[in-house]
């Protein structure tokens, strides 16, 4: 069963039908867009949950996606240690995604999972995200950084599910 079936978030299937050529980009175009109700802002994610992007662009059938590893990316995200650390978690040129703002004293160990953390509009708490590959922690700074590793490969991403209505209202 997949992520969506197991969820309770609507959702809208789309298919990659493009890649950005702009070597300092890293996004992919999806089939689906105003006419599917599609805005942006939102989560674009594999059938597993792991989040790929938010959308940046929208136009009548066709939407751009924000790939997690692209130099503009940022997310809000929580680190699934004991503290339930959070930061937001930046790309790198298309070649790395890094957590950033983790405070100093929180313990951050190898191997743990990162999590969307519910603490930005239209993106849910608890989309996968990677795991901590290495920490970053430099004396007198008051923030440390993690390294991640994403849990899937987002260079061979064929088939994606963007999440729609996904704000809580809380009245």
């Amino acid at each position: 069963m997949s992520f969506i079936q197991e969820s309770n978030y609507n959702s809208i299937g789309a298919i990659v039908i493009g890649k950005s050529i702009e070597p300092s980009r890293n996004s992919i175009i999806i089939n689906r867009g105003k006419v599917d109700g599609i805005k942006i802002g939102y989560p674009v994610i594999s059938d597993s949950g792991v989040l790929v992007g938010k959308i940046i662009r929208v136009e009548e059938k066709i939407s751009i996606v924000e790939l997690i590893n692209d130099q503009q990316s940022k997310v809000a995200a929580t680190v699934m240690n004991n503290e339930r650390s959070i930061g937001i978690v930046e790309g790198g040129y298309g070649l790395s995604i890094q957590m950033n703002f983790i405070p100093q004293n929180e313990f951050i160990p190898t191997g743990e999972t990162i999590v969307t953390s519910g603490l930005e509009k239209n993106i849910p708490y608890g989309l996968l995200i990677g795991t901590v590959e290495a920490v970053e922690k430099e004396a007198y700074q008051p923030f440390q950084r993690a390294i991640i590793s994403p849990i899937i490969n987002l260079e061979r991403i064929k088939i994606v599910s963007v999440l729609i209505n996904t704000e809580i209202v809380l009245w």
